[in-house]
């Protein structure tokens, strides 16, 4: 987080300002060394994209990806492939393509 204070020289301006620049030199180095995790995918279950399919006929694309925490994308793709979820068994996450040969 970066802190800015003005104390009223230029000396202590130039101080502040390496300040942040330290702090972002470490952040970045840590990002570069693999200590910060990676975002992790979430897998939602059926039920959870039926409720969601539901509060969006009522409120929206945007409502219920805020409301459920997931992104506008997914909340669009679920609502296009409805009657796919709706007929998977509730526990089941994933909705795979049957592959034609």
């Amino acid at each position: 987080m970066r802190r800015t204070i003005y104390l009223g020289t230029n000396q202590n301006v130039h101080k502040i300002f390496m300040l942040s620049v330290a702090y972002s030199i470490k952040f970045i180095v840590s990002l570069l060394a693999g200590n910060m995790a990676p975002a992790k995918q979430s897998k939602h279950s059926a039920g959870f994209k039926i409720k969601a399919i539901q509060f969006v006929k009522e409120n929206g694309n945007r409502a219920a990806a805020k409301m459920f925490d997931v992104s506008e994308s997914s909340v669009r793709e679920w609502k296009k492939n409805e009657m796919a979820i709706l007929n998977m068994p509730r526990n089941k996450c994933a909705l795979f393509k049957e592959v034609t040969k």
